[in-house]
């Protein structure tokens, strides 16, 4: 069985064939795998594996958006792109968690949009990558996809917010 564990929120164990590996936890932006044996002790041989994926924001986009509106209309843009998208962020979570699609297609119509308007084009193509995920009702891949949503999303946000401090 694998268990799928999203930081203590209540893992679902999935079945796979995967040798003496029988139980991996994803967490936000690390993984633990736990060997076990065939009763189902720890083996005490725990790997962490770090996930780190660059987030890049296309500079050229903010640039654009400041050109056009004005300073202080971007940046009101963009300080309602950045809670908008974490609200998004959230409720994808939460559709995925509970299977809702009719929840999850909604958070993702509006945060794909709103991804490309302020140049995060890694986000908007994980976020496509969920919703193909869901879409071809594969749990375990949705699950991880998610996850790597949700790393790709706080970076991405963190990223922004760091171009914000600079003077564009």
């Amino acid at each position: 069985m694998v268990n799928v564990d999203r930081g203590g929120h209540g893992g679902q164990a999935i079945p796979a064939k995967m040798g003496s590996l029988k139980a991996i936890r994803v967490l936000y932006g690390q993984y633990d795998v736990t060997r076990r044996n065939a009763e189902g002790a720890s083996l005490a041989n725990v790997t962490k594996l770090r996930c780190n994926e660059t987030v890049r924001i296309e500079q050229a986009r903010i640039v654009a958006l400041y050109a056009q509106l004005g300073q202080q209309a971007a940046e009101r843009l963009m300080a309602s792109a950045i809670e908008d998208l974490a609200m998004h962020m959230v409720a994808i979570d939460a559709a995925v968690q509970k299977n809702q699609l009719g929840a999850f297609d909604d958070a993702v119509t509006s945060l794909i949009p709103l991804a490309r308007q302020v140049g995060m084009t890694k986000l908007e193509q994980v976020t496509r990558d969920l919703r193909d995920c869901m879409r071809a009702q594969d749990l375990v891949a949705s699950r991880a996809v998610l996850a790597r949503l949700m790393r790709i999303g706080d970076r991405s946000l963190s990223e922004v917010w760091d171009l914000e401090d600079m003077s564009i």
